[in-house]
């Protein structure tokens, strides 16, 4: 009898910068609570279209994500996640109208490139890092260039 492998879940975040920082927004129903804003891919929803949805949800902005810089494989016990980063531009604070109380959203805060690590877990400070400084697609293994092992 053969295990059935579980289906890796698959989230979509959306980057934004303002020279060396980036925007997070904080949630406190998670534990760490600082992400970029995101959410997971519905059944038949593509990554793009689930950033872009999270991005209304959150920040009131009907924009599409101005391509993908970033596809991070991450192993887990309970299945594998793959995440997808977008880049979403510059963005001005006019532009950000927080939906506070939603999914426990309760702030944001831009954040320096180098200080990532005091408010992320590694892989996710790592994966930001990378996101951030690159004009290009780069597929990671656990917030690192793949292929390096």
């Amino acid at each position: 009898m053969t295990e059935a492998t579980p289906a890796p879940r698959v989230c979509a975040g959306t980057l934004f910068t303002r020279g060396d920082t980036v925007l997070l927004l904080h949630r406190s129903i998670y534990e760490n609570g600082w992400d970029i804003p995101g959410a997971l891919v519905g059944h038949g929803e593509s990554p793009a279209a689930a950033a872009r949805r999270q991005l209304g949800e959150d920040l009131g902005l009907d924009r599409e994500p101005r391509g993908l810089v970033v596809v991070d494989w991450v192993p887990g016990d309970d299945g594998d996640e793959f995440l997808y980063v977008f880049d979403g531009g510059e963005l001005a604070d006019d532009d950000i109208r927080l939906t506070l109380g939603r999914n426990g959203l309760d702030r944001s805060e831009w954040v320096p490139v180098d200080r990532l690590a005091e408010y992320l877990p590694p892989e996710l400070a790592a994966r930001f890092t990378v996101a951030h400084g690159t004009d290009r697609t780069l597929s990671l293994e656990r917030g690192k260039p793949a292929g390096n092992g």
